[in-house]
């Protein structure tokens, strides 16, 4: 069976919707200078700087 890659995402994109590592599904709401605001999809909004943004191995959901 052929395994697909995963592609993480580097850099975040506003409307952008992922998954983090942890499966869970996530709007990028707005991005200034290093901070990412982040919505889940249930309804938790947070904010992380551009190097945690990178530790949650962010994944395209839609494609």
């Amino acid at each position: 069976m052929k395994q697909l890659a995963v592609r993480y995402v580097e850099q975040p994109v506003v409307g952008g919707i992922y998954r983090d590592k942890t499966g869970s599904s996530l709007v990028v709401v707005n991005v200034v200078g290093n901070k990412v605001l982040l919505e889940y999809a249930n309804g938790t909004i947070t904010t992380v700087d551009i190097d945690n943004w990178q530790l949650l191995y962010p994944e395209l959901a839609a494609y």
